[in-house]
């Protein structure tokens, strides 16, 4: 969630050190503080903290006694004038940002606006999390407006009672490059190979390192990335095949398991070559290569691990290096089993990759299926702690299997170039274009009254 909240227009620094970081975490905030610059609005706050989303509901509530949500009477309203006067107290503000929230704006009318980025039908209203205090309708009656990312969760707030409900999604708005340039991406890539795996990255509790693991960190995978990436720009060869995925720190919606299993098995049966880039954090690639351990025989034979067609780049890239990576691609493939909006796979499409994708929850406003490779999925129950971080009784979620996968991935690669192109065009002229900083920035004015 994004917290937009102050009773006056005031001046206020921004962290610039991490404005040019393409993070998986805080993306959102910097993305919507660039819109306000050029409207006017000075930015603070901006808070890109590692915090998981399992820890979320904990975080925020610690903060709640603090920022004293006292109730009028009525049990369901929580005082909005309370969570104001404590704006500018920096330890509420910081345990806030580090739960529900990415940074603050100071907005010219007296109002608390929270971004949303839910992925879900169903707000978290169950017993279980009312024990920390309260639900969470009853949370976002305290904000004056609440942005949510997409159309379906607009309505499912809107059903649940909630007032003043617009969709206002996350703006895509990467910096421009000559086309074919990989300048900035070859130079963070040799930087990675060399710094990423120092020692002060693996101290965390979540760090540790097994046999397994050691002998995958000894192998030089930047330098194959740069030599795949070389070749690919200087070479029209369809035999070469680049595609590319982004997976959250242990985030198991995203559903990065089945998909590197599916693509190793179309790796596996392509004549050519095809290479899988996924673009992930240090400690991510660590829980990958550990879970090696839980891994079933069948999960080994069909080949992900260990396979030359999957390439880990952990670590952080710069939006040129991003775009680049994005724009030398031939596929973004993504297999996500919610999605509030998947900024990722919206960027990639505006860079030119052709999308790999299933179709539901948010991606299914922007997605058709006669322009892109369909994943189909089926609901299933999944444990909520795991795949969306609160204590919910019951969750459902699109889960794919790994053939249909491969599949998709096949399909892929069998339509025509040409074509992949047109879809793509079709796809940023006809469904994307309210997703771009030039639309947002317009209606952000329109809804801080600046018009």
């Amino acid at each position: 969630m994004l917290l937009i909240s102050s009773p006056a227009l005031k001046k206020i620094g921004t962290n610039l050190n991490q404005d040019s970081t393409h993070l998986s975490l805080g993306f959102a905030a910097r993305r919507f503080a660039k819109l306000a610059t050029q409207i006017g609005i000075e930015v603070c706050g901006i808070d890109l903290t590692d915090s998981c989303r399992s820890s979320i509901a904990m975080d925020y509530y610690r903060v709640q006694p603090q920022i004293n949500m006292e109730e009028d009477g009525d049990t369901s309203k929580p005082r909005k004038t309370s969570l104001a006067k404590e704006a500018h107290n920096p330890k509420v503000a910081h345990l806030s940002l580090a739960a529900w929230t990415d940074m603050r704006l100071v907005t010219p009318a007296d109002m608390n606006i929270a971004h949303l980025s839910w992925e879900q039908t169903y707000l978290a209203d169950t017993p279980a999390y009312e024990s920390f205090g309260t639900s969470m309708s009853n949370t976002l009656k305290v904000f004056d407006r609440i942005w949510a990312c997409a159309d379906f969760v607009s309505d499912a707030l809107k059903a649940k009672g909630l007032q003043n409900v617009t969709t206002f999604p996350t703006p895509i708005c990467l910096p421009q490059i000559r086309s074919g340039n990989t300048k900035n991406l070859e130079m963070e890539l040799r930087s990675l190979n060399d710094n990423i795996f120092s020692p002060y990255l693996l101290q965390g509790p979540g760090d540790i390192i097994t046999t397994a693991t050691k002998n995958c960190l000894e192998s030089d995978e930047a330098c194959r990335m740069l030599d795949i990436f070389r070749r690919k720009k200087q070479s029209k060869n369809d035999r070469l095949q680049l595609f590319i995925t982004q997976g959250n720190t242990g985030d198991a919606r995203k559903g990065l398991f089945p998909l590197l299993i599916g693509f190793g098995l179309f790796a596996a049966s392509f004549p050519g070559e095809a290479y899988l880039v996924v673009k992930t954090s240090p400690r991510t690639r660590l829980m990958i290569l550990d879970e090696l351990n839980a891994q079933t025989p069948d999960q080994i034979r069909w080949g992900w691990w260990g396979s030359k067609n999957i390439l880990f780049l952990p670590g952080n890239l710069t939006d040129e290096a991003q775009k680049e990576l994005y724009s030398i691609a031939d596929y973004y493939i993504c297999c996500p089993v919610a999605e509030g909006q998947n900024v990722p796979l919206q960027e990639a499409i505006q860079c030119g990759c052709y999308p790999i994708a299933p179709l539901h929850t948010a991606m299914a406003e922007y997605l058709t299926e006669d322009l892109i490779s369909k994943i189909p999925t089926e609901m299933r129950a999944m444990d909520p702690l795991k795949y969306c971080g609160f204590p919910l009784q019951s969750y459902e979620g699109h889960v794919a299997d790994c053939l249909d996968i491969a599949d998709a991935c096949q399909r892929a690669v069998d339509t025509n170039a040409s074509t992949r192109d047109r879809q793509v065009r079709e796809l940023q002229e006809k469904h994307l274009q309210r997703y771009t900083d030039a639309e947002l920035t317009v209606k952000l004015a329109a809804e801080l009254g600046l018009v």
